[in-house]
């Protein structure tokens, strides 16, 4: 991420470890000294010890099942916190969760009842701060039986593509200026790609059906 990140050049790269005591204070306070404002904000942390996320739900310890809901929710509801003055104008929070959340997924584990946590309090923030124009949202919810068919999508289309490769989506891609569109936009790849294949089996049906 680091390299990605100075390759982008923002004005400000900071470390965060949000277990330190004042280190998320740290951050939003140089970022209110040098913005002043904030648009919007993602949420990506989540974290399970080891010898919790590998055993069942029911063998979870204590430390274990606080420590993860600490770093995975609470965590946002303390972003949260820390943003709201700083979007006077309205914003958005986002925040990442997993399809693990939502139905029991093998080997998820402990991490599932975590993400559950953190949809609630998604619905719980959005109550709260709607109505001074701030948006909390849970954009994406990957998990990785879909993570193997985007790959394997991704694949079938650049085989089939003229020039045996994809063309970058930020070629095509409209203007987006709302936060909810530009988060549109970092998840839309994966989108694009899906429509591009059905697309293209639409294409070759009709064409089969004409010859």
């Amino acid at each position: 991420m680091i390299p990605v990140a100075k390759a982008v050049k923002p004005r400000l790269l900071l470390p965060l470890d949000v277990e330190i005591d004042g280190a998320l204070e740290s951050v939003f306070e140089q970022i209110q000294s040098t913005f002043g404002r904030l648009d919007f904000v993602l949420h990506s942390i989540a974290f399970c010890p080891k010898q919790d996320f590998h055993v069942r739900v029911t063998d979870c310890s204590r430390e274990g099942f606080a420590r993860a809901m600490d770093i995975s929710v609470h965590s946002f509801i303390r972003m949260a916190r820390l943003a709201e003055p700083l979007m006077q104008a309205g914003g958005c929070l986002l925040t990442v969760s997993h399809y693990g959340g939502e139905k029991v997924l093998d080997r998820y584990n402990i991490m599932g009842p975590v993400k559950a946590a953190l949809e609630g309090t998604v619905r719980y923030l959005a109550a709260e701060l709607g109505p001074q124009g701030i948006r909390v949202k849970v954009p994406l919810k990957p998990s990785l039986c879909i993570l193997t068919l985007l790959a394997q999508v991704l694949r079938s289309v650049s085989a089939r593509a003229g020039l045996g490769r994809l063309h970058s989506w930020a070629v095509h891609r409209p203007r987006l200026t709302k936060a909810r569109d530009r988060t549109y936009w970092r998840c839309g790849a994966a989108a694009a790609a899906l429509i591009t294949a059905n697309r293209i089996r639409r294409t070759r049906n009709k064409t089969d059906a004409h010859n």
